[in-house]
């Protein structure tokens, strides 16, 4: 009898075929989709690492460009600390400022999920108008009696010569061969912490808290002796150049000319940038309301209770005003900012008195008697005298004369001023790095 073939088992065959078939194509595909995946995977975690590192690079340059924005802006540049925190988007970067009065070093490191970048930039004063003195005294050098005192430092290129009972809360600095000498027998006190110093080739007569440091000394308090590792220190330049100064009459022109003299009285006045070609009196307690910079070609006179004011709506920022003559303070006469913190009057005599005959109607090229406020005075080429309980936030001359009482109180603000236009005294990276971790 003849054997017929079921037709089951023919489909029991096939089926067979068809899921060993599908097997294989599976695990065939399985091969090439993890032959193909396996590398894209890995580029995921690569491009997710380098995108951590890459943020976490970013936040340390945010954090170094957030301090460094603060430093240049008069208003907060006080308040930077030696240490700052920045949070962005959950994640922190800690900023560390370290450094001495001229420059600094901020650091700024960041984890983000494990990956640590760190950026170092280096920072110096620029070329612009900086005040980092209490006092700077040029080659005349700076004479302070009668009981006056200057909270800050000090720092003359010529002679440092203090009076009985005057007091320099910070160091006090003079150059070369100048000295700094106290009265014999009545001690010049000097500094008020461990880290302050008096510094020059010749240092007697003082009562120092701090470090002594000098070539020669005799008679200082407490028979302190000098440490002469230090030499002698370097002269330091004016703040102002003559460059600036051109500038700054420079812009006052855009402004506009005032020809002859100009007189505020008890109505007040606002003004800026503009030339006067004479003399600006402000007198009869009128205010003189100043919104831009000011150049006067002959003499400020501020008396009889009158003030001159940056105006509010300048906010930070400083103004300049430039006399060609000289400039005279008294009866109450007063300098102020803006009211905003960082902003001050900025007073400039290019006058050389009392070095040449036209000075015979005033003594100095700044003189301030009972009056001046928060104003930055500079004599690059003359004498600032300060008498009779007057103030000012930093003094520049070729010589300065303080008595009867005198007050110079820096501010730290001083150290990077900003103006509402033309040089500006503000921080210029030297160098900016990432570090290894």
């Amino acid at each position: 009898m003849k054997k017929v073939k079921s037709k089951n088992n023919f489909n029991i065959k096939s089926g067979y075929i068809m899921l060993l078939t599908a097997i294989i194509f599976m695990m065939v595909s399985i091969v090439i989709i993890f032959g193909i995946s396996t590398p894209i995977i890995k580029q995921i975690f690569a491009s997710r690492d380098i995108w951590n590192a890459k943020q976490s690079y970013y936040l340390s340059e945010a954090g170094i460009e957030d301090v460094m924005y603060r430093l240049k802006d008069g208003a907060m540049s006080a308040k930077v600390g030696p240490t700052e925190d920045l949070i962005l988007d959950g994640y922190s970067v800690i900023t560390q400022i370290t450094g001495s009065l001229n420059g600094k070093t901020i650091t700024a490191l960041s984890d983000q999920n494990g990956y640590k970048k760190t950026i170092e930039a280096k920072v110096i004063q620029g070329s612009g108008t900086s005040f980092n003195y209490g006092i700077l005294a040029g080659n005349g050098g700076s004479v302070i009696t009668g009981g006056s005192s200057v909270i800050g430092n000090i720092y003359s290129n010529g002679d440092i010569l203090g009076g009985s009972g005057v007091h320099i809360t910070g160091s006090a600095i003079a150059a070369s061969s100048a000295k700094v000498f106290g009265n014999e027998g009545n001690y010049f006190f000097i500094g008020s912490t461990s880290t302050d110093m008096a510094w020059a080739s010749d240092v007697s007569h003082t009562s120092l808290i701090g470090n002594l440091y000098c070539l020669s000394g005799t008679n200082n308090a407490g028979e302190k002796t000098c440490d002469t590792s230090k030499g002698i220190p370097d002269t330091m330049p004016m703040p102002i150049s003559e460059a600036d100064i051109d500038q700054w009459k420079t812009e006052a022109i855009v402004g506009g000319t005032h020809n002859g003299n100009l007189i505020v009285g008890w109505d007040g006045d606002i003004i800026g940038p503009i030339k006067i070609t004479g003399n600006l009196t402000v007198s009869g307690g009128g205010t003189l309301m100043v919104t831009g910079t000011i150049w006067v070609q002959g003499n400020i006179i501020l008396t009889g209770g009158g003030k001159i004011k940056i105006s509010p709506t300048l906010g930070s920022n400083s103004v300049v005003i430039v006399a060609d003559g000289y400039v005279k303070v008294d009866g109450g006469g007063q300098f102020e900012g803006s009211g905003t913190i960082g902003s001050y009057p900025v007073v400039v005599s290019t006058s050389i008195c009392p070095n040449k005959t036209p000075c015979t109607t005033n003594s100095a090229a700044i003189s301030i008697s009972g009056g001046a406020g928060a104003v930055v005075l500079n004599a690059p080429f003359g004498k600032v005298s300060i008498n009779g309980g007057s103030g000012a936030r930093s003094v520049c001359g070729d010589s300065i004369y303080i008595s009867g009482g005198g007050i110079v109180t820096y501010e730290a603000g001083l150290a990077s001023l900003s103006f509402s236009s033309g040089p500006s005294g503000s921080w210029v990276i030297s160098g900016w790095k990432e570090l290894e971790n």
